[in-house]
């Protein structure tokens, strides 16, 4: 993968080492529709990403808190992680699912962020993974405190990660794909 391919994302470019590798990344997706489903646009969009980032060759890991767990659909034939708390890691085989499939990047994803996002991108900073939240892909239980679960990430220079918005993402997506023309869309590197 060519050096120096990031998102234009804020308060630095992502991945903070510089350089994308979508065999190295994983698209976590978090679902709690009990507490307040996203409304349809943001689910399309959800959808729309999570497809085109299993066409790049990344990872996809569903984190939903309901029970009975099953894969969505909408999802593909991602990665399933039973979530009991709100913490992706706590009480968890994520952090050895991810390290044993060589994943150091993170995007993050889904509804209420506030909640299983927000707690999980903190847990990954702390475990060393690099983070970023789709600020367009994620609902929150109200505008206030999604807009402070955003803010604080970005803290002391993004403190627990970046953000960005998925048309940033999809962009480095197709970049990523030209400067590897042996990268074929849908085949894991």
């Amino acid at each position: 993968m060519a050096e120096g391919l990031t998102v234009a994302s804020r308060p630095y470019p992502w991945p903070w080492h510089g350089t994308f590798t979508p065999r190295h990344t994983a698209l976590l997706v978090f679902r709690d529709g009990a507490l307040r489903p996203p409304d349809r646009a943001t689910a399309a969009l959800l959808t729309s990403l999570a497809g085109l980032a299993e066409q790049a060759g990344l990872t996809i890991v569903e984190l939903p808190r309901q029970s009975p767990l099953r894969p969505s659909a909408a999802f593909g034939t991602g990665v399933m992680v039973a979530r009991p708390h709100y913490g992706g890691f706590s009480g968890t085989d994520l952090d050895v699912v991810l390290r044993r499939r060589g994943i150091t990047d993170l995007i993050l994803a889904g509804f209420p962020f506030e909640l299983g996002a927000d707690c999980t991108m903190r847990q990954a900073n702390d475990l060393g993974y690099e983070c970023l939240a789709l600020t367009d892909c994620c609902t929150g239980l109200a505008a206030d405190t999604l807009a402070g679960a955003m803010s604080s990430i970005q803290l002391s220079g993004g403190i627990f990660g970046a953000v960005a918005e998925t048309a940033a993402v999809l962009d480095l997506f197709a970049r990523a794909c030209e400067a590897d023309p042996t990268h074929s869309p849908g085949a894991r590197q």
